[in-house]
C-alpha cells in the first residue's frame, strides 16, 4: 500500500545544515531539533515564530566541535524528567530545554567514524546507544552510567554492521544497520536491568540510508535519510506501507523525523532536511 503525506513548510534557518534531532514537546507544543552538530533550536509550532537558539554545545569533550562542526549531534530525546538527552558521538549529553544548560553524562564509550549515534531511554531512565560501530550499548542509571553491551558488532561479517536509531518496546530492542539499509529486531529475555538476546531479525528496508526510526500504534516507521522523501510503516518484520512525502513547495529531502500521536490513527509528523528547513503535516492510519 502506497500513501502520501502532504506537508508544509514551517520554518528555515539560512546557513543551517545537517539536522539530524529532532523531538517534540507536546503540552508546549514546541519542536527541538538539532543543527551544524552542535546547536539546539526550538520552534513553537503555535506561535509560527522563528525558531530560538537555546543551546551552543561547546567543549563538552577535549577537542568537541571546531568550525567545522565535524563532531555533532545525531539525535535527541525526551527523558522522563523532561530533559532532553542527545547521542553526540563522543559523548552523551543531558540539556535543559528550558535555559540550555548542558553537562556531559557518558564519554568516550564509543567508537566507529561517528560513535554515539541513537538513543532511547526506558522508564527507569536507563540510556541506550546505538554506537557507530560499537553496538548497541546500555548505560545503567543506578550503576553510575556503567557500560553493558547488548548487541556487539559481529566481526565475521564481511559487511561492516553500523548502528544507528534505536527504538524499545517491552522485549524488543529494534535498531537500524543504516549503512546496509537494515533493519533489525532483538527478541530479549530480561535479567534485572539487563536485557539478554535470544534471537535477531533482519529486514532489507531498500531505503538509501535509513538512519532512525520510531514506534506508534503498533508500527515501526522508518524514513530514508538521503535523496529520497518516502517512509515506510513496518510491522512483523514485513513493510506494510510506504509514505511518499509531498510539499507543495521545494522540498528538501527529511533527514530526521518525528511522529506525536493524537490518537491511536492520527499523528503529527514533523520533520527536519538537511538546509535547516522544518516540515509538519499529519499522518493517518
Amino acid at each position: 500500500m502506497e500513501t502520501t503525506i502532504k506537508v508544509e513548510k514551517l520554518c528555515s534557518i539560512n546557513g543551517l545544515n545537517e539536522c539530524m534531532g529532532i523531538t517534540f514537546d507536546k503540552k508546549t507544543g514546541t519542536i527541538y531539533f538539532a543543527a551544524n552538530g552542535k546547536y539546539i533550536y526550538k520552534f513553537d509550532t503555535s506561535a509560527s515564530l522563528e525558531p530560538v537558539l537555546i543551546a551552543d554545545i561547546k567543549e563538552a569533550v577535549d577537542g568537541w566541535n571546531d568550525n567545522f562542526g565535524d563532531v555533532y549531534i545525531h539525535e535527541i530525546k525526551f527523558g522522563a524528567d523532561g530533559l532532553l538527552y542527545a547521542a553526540a558521538e563522543k559523548c552523551i549529553l543531558k540539556i535543559d530545554p528550558e535555559n540550555g544548560e548542558y553537562s556531559n553524562l557518558i564519554e568516550g564509550d564509543f567508537s566507529g567514524n561517528w560513535g554515539a549515534y541513537g538513543i532511547s531511554l526506558d522508564n527507569s531512565g536507563n540510556i541506550y546507544v546505538g554506537d557507530h560501530a560499537g553496538g548497541i550499548q546500555l548505560f545503567l542509571k543506578n550503576q553510575n552510567w556503567k557500560k553493558h553491551t547488548i548487541i556487539g558488532r559481529d566481526k565475521n561479517n564481511p559487511k561492516s554492521e553500523s548502528f544507528g536509531g534505536i527504538a524499545l518496546k517491552e522485549n524488543t530492542i529494534f535498531y537500524l544497520d543504516f549503512e546496509n539499509s537494515l533493519l533489525k529486531t532483538a527478541l530479549c529475555k530480561w535479567n534485572g536491568n539487563i536485557p539478554e538476546v535470544l534471537k535477531i531479525r533482519e529486514l532489507h528496508t531498500g531505503l538509501n540510508y535509513p538512519e532512525f526510526l520510531q514506534l506508534w500504534n503498533g508500527g515501526i516507521f522508518v524514513k530514508a535519510a538521503r535523496g529520497e522523501n518516502i517512509m515506510l510503516q513496518i510491522r512483523s518484520n514485513k513493510v506494510v506501507e510506504k509514505y511518499h512525502l509531498e510539499c507543495n513547495q521545494d522540498m528538501a529531502p527529511i533527514v530526521t523525523f518525528h511522529l506525536e500521536a493524537l490518537d491511536d490513527k492520527n499523528a503529527l509528523f514533523y520533520g527536519a532536511s538537511w538546509n535547516g528547513t522544518l516540515y509538519g503535516g499529519k499522518l493517518t492510519q
